[in-house]
This record gives structure tokens, C-alpha cells and sequence, in this order.
């Protein structure tokens, strides 16, 4: 117990001294020891994982909760990725399965949910257990993301099958001393001190790559890097940086102390706060029309930045709503493209500055919309009691863009600024619960109140 609170203490310090920045009021504490083998990476064997976990909550019959074996955190990812199921999502990916070294302290509830049967110790837990790390077998040369990897501690293990994903942490510490096969490298979210990572925040994750470029920028104070394996990738920083200030001005709060940006050619479900995964076409025709004809790769860009606030860091808890943080991630992103001279169409200029065509943001959800409501008999998103429908996931990916109208119109009725207040509020609130359409209905009827209007 003492080598591990020493290596607590000293992260906490270097931590202090190098970055400058306050303590987080953490509510676990993982100290953890990965060992990544050459196999791990060619998956032929198991990446290996050693903890050493500290919270209040750990004693028997506590429940250890691990998202990335939960089907309901995949598949939220899945949603946030705005990508529909496909078989390709599918084709030649591994996914990983836990295998623990001690099962006696364990027993599986359900999938993602491990009951512990035994703590030697209140508040304190020694495991180690191993996993296949998530991938592309037919891809081997690409970057591997670890994230979602290590458990949560909840009170206890629901007993039926969930409908809501658990209230994340505000925030955690981590220590991770890491090993690697030669010819590898690793970026993380945190700084490294004395071969070891230390980082306080609410998503840890691990990237590792062998041929890749690694950047690294500060835009307002954040610690912003570019991972990429093309050169054009790296031509994105400039508008990166643009829409990363913009959204920073209108929330006043980054979701996390850094950000890291990865260049990727297949789909990657991704929900953790400070990394952005980029999926590039694969088609070289794809790439050619999205980057060079049109603005549609900024535009996506633009709302997947936005998901950083909207979608990480003010979740919601059910898959039905995941569609009310789209939409405001989608308004934030509205914010940014209809102000910008250079990105706000569609389509870019030609030689002599002149618009291939003209077809605007708002349009393009206008005609979405339009299209929505004749590919489907009803289009509503609640229900009378203000409830989301619960078919709204096996809808078109794009089915929040009803919501999106509705907040355009929202904006109109309050006014820019005023729907500046509205987001920076769902972000304060997003840090004591999820967010949900009652939540946000509330807070509505409560600003319109003290405004003297009305709202429906």
C-alpha cells in the first residue's frame, strides 16, 4: 500500500508544479500498470492490466462497471457517430472480452456489470485482469485506441436489465506505468513524469501508433495535438483552431485540460471526453469531393467538435435521448458555420471565387427534414409526458435534426446571446445529472418565467 499512495503523491505533485493547475476533486483513484505486447498489437494474445483502484463505494457487493463491455455504451457511441449499422462496422473488428485473474472476487451480472463478492479492504481493490484490444485485423499498420477500459465502481449491479447508462464521475486520477513492444509509441490525455503517466480528469484513454506524426499546439490555454498518418490531415489545424475558439467563447469551458485529434479510415465508436476521432474516406474520389468541392468534411468537423460539450461532456442516460445532445451539438455547430465568410456554404469557390452552388447549413437540415417526413409516418421525438419515443435509435442517424429546427427557433425567440446563457446553463447542469428532454424543459419554463414569456 505504501508504493502505491508514494506514486498517488508524486503524480499529484509533478502535477501541481509543472502544469499549474488546480486539483480536481477526484472520487477514484486508479494506479495502473499495462503491459502491451508486439502479439496484444497483432492480436494473437490479450493485453495484460494490473490496478490498484481507491473509492469510497469499494466493498462487497459494489458492482465494477466496464464500458466497453456494456452493448448500451457501444451502441451509444455507435449513435453519437451520426454512422448507421452496417456490416462493414462489423467486418474483420475484434472486440474485446475481459478475462480476470482473480475470479473469486467477481461474478458476472450481465455484460459491462461485475459484482464484487469479496474486498479485502474497504475502499481499496487489487485485480488484474486481461483484454483483446479493440481493432481492425485487416488493418494491423493502424493506430489502436484503448479507451473505456478500466472499471467504475457503482453502488450496486441493477438486477434487470438496464435502460440507463450509470452517472459518470466527475472526474478520477490516474497513474499508469505502461509497457510497450519496441518500434511502438503512445500519446494519452496527462503529463509524463519518471516513465509514468499522471492525469486527472474523466476519460483516460491510450493511443498507440508506429507510423504516425504527432503535433502539438495551445489554443486558449488547451493542450491541443493532431495525430495523423497523411499530410492533408495536418490542414485541418487551422480550422480546428478557428472552431475550437468559437466554441470555447460561447460555453466559456473546455470539456477537458486537453484534446487530442486522430486521423482514421474506418469507423470508430468513440464517447471519451478529450479525444476526437476523424474517420477520412477511404476513396480516394470521396476524399477529392468532401475536401476539395465541398465544405462537408469541416461541417462534420464543426459538429463533432461540438460533441465534445454536447454528447461528452453533458450526456444523457438513455439511447432515446441521446438525440436532444445531437441537437444542441448541432446548434453549436449552427453558431459557428452560419458566421463564417469561409465555411458557412456548403460548396467551396473556383478559381475566380465563385460558388460551384449555393446551399447553406440551415438548408441542408431543412432538407433532411423534409426527407425524414417522407421516409417515415410520424416524426415526433416525445411523447404527451414529454418522454423520447423509444424507436428513435433504429431511426436514420440524422433523425435529430427535428430537434435542431426547434432550437434553431429557439434561438430566434431568445436571441444570441441569450442562447449563449441557454447552453453554458445545460453544461452547469450536466455536471450533477443527465440530460434529458424534462430536464431541459425545465430549465426552459424557469428562464421564460423569469422573462416574463411563455414556452410550450
Amino acid at each position: 500500500m505504501k508504493k502505491w499512495n508514494s506514486i498517488f503523491f508524486g503524480a499529484m505533485l509533478s502535477k501541481l508544479f509543472i502544469t499549474g493547475l488546480p486539483s480536481l476533486e477526484a472520487s477514484s483513484r486508479y494506479a495502473m500498470h499495462v503491459d502491451i505486447r508486439e502479439s496484444d498489437l497483432s492480436y494473437q494474445s490479450d493485453a495484460r492490466i494490473t490496478l490498484h483502484l481507491e473509492d469510497p463505494a469499494l466493498k462487497p457487493g459494489a458492482c465494477l462497471y466496464l464500458p466497453l463491455e456494456d452493448p448500451l455504451f457501444r451502441r451509444s457511441s455507435e449513435i453519437h457517430s451520426l454512422t448507421g449499422h452496417s456490416v462493414r462496422d462489423q467486418a474483420s473488428r475484434v472486440n474485446p472480452m475481459i478475462q480476470w485473474s482473480r475470479p473469486d472476487l467477481v461474478e458476472s451480472v450481465r455484460p459491462g456489470y461485475w459484482r464484487l463478492t469479496s474486498v479485502p479492504a474497504l475502499g481499496f481493490l487489487d485485480v488484474a485482469y486481461s483484454f483483446r484490444i479493440a481493432g481492425w485485423k485487416d488493418h494491423p499498420e493502424r493506430p489502436r485506441i484503448m479507451n473505456d477500459f478500466y472499471p467504475q465502481v457503482i453502488s450496486e449491479c441493477p438486477e434487470r436489465e438496464p435502460e440507463h447508462l450509470p452517472l459518470q464521475a466527475t472526474a478520477a486520477l490516474f497513474t499508469v506505468d505502461l509497457r510497450l513492444p519496441s518500434g511502438w509509441s503512445v500519446v494519452s490525455p496527462g503529463q509524463e513524469t519518471n516513465d509514468s503517466i499522471a492525469y486527472e480528469g474523466r476519460d483516460f484513454f491510450l493511443v498507440f501508433y508506429q507510423k504516425a506524426e504527432l503535433k502539438e499546439w495551445t489554443v486558449e490555454g488547451l493542450r491541443f495535438r493532431m495525430l495523423g498518418v497523411t499530410a492533408n490531415f495536418f490542414q485541418l489545424e487551422r480550422a480546428i483552431r478557428q472552431i475550437l475558439r468559437h466554441h470555447h467563447e460561447v460555453l466559456k469551458i473546455w470539456p477537458s485540460r486537453e484534446l487530442l485529434v486522430l486521423e482514421s479510415e474506418e469507423f470508430e465508436p468513440n464517447s471519451s471526453t478529450g479525444l476526437v476521432v476523424i474517420n477520412r474516406p477511404q476513396q480516394a474520389l470521396m476524399r477529392t469531393l468532401q475536401e476539395d468541392f465541398l465544405n462537408w468534411n469541416i461541417w462534420q468537423l464543426t459538429l463533432t467538435l461540438a460533441e465534445q460539450w454536447f454528447g461528452h461532456q453533458a450526456r444523457t442516460s438513455k439511447l432515446e435521448d441521446i438525440w436532444l445532445t445531437q441537437s444542441l451539438a448541432e446548434t453549436l455547430a449552427l453558431l459557428f458555420i452560419s458566421e463564417s465568410d469561409e465555411y458557412s456554404n456548403l460548396f467551396t469557390a473556383d478559381d475566380d471565387n465563385e460558388l460551384w452552388f449555393s446551399l447553406n447549413f440551415g438548408q441542408t437540415q431543412d432538407l433532411l427534414a423534409a426527407s425524414l417526413s417522407l421516409s417515415q409516418s410520424h416524426n415526433a421525438l416525445v411523447d404527451a409526458d414529454g418522454l423520447s419515443l423509444m424507436d428513435i435509435p433504429e431511426r436514420p442517424p440524422y433523425a435529430f435534426v427535428r430537434a435542431s429546427q426547434a432550437l434553431r427557433l429557439l434561438l430566434k425567440e431568445l436571441g444570441r446571446s441569450e442562447y449563449h446563457r441557454f447552453l453554458r446553463e445545460l453544461i452547469a447542469l450536466a455536471d450533477l445529472k443527465s440530460l434529458s428532454p424534462k430536464v431541459v424543459r425545465k430549465l426552459l419554463l424557469e428562464k421564460f418565467d423569469r422573462e416574463g414569456a411563455r414556452v410550450s
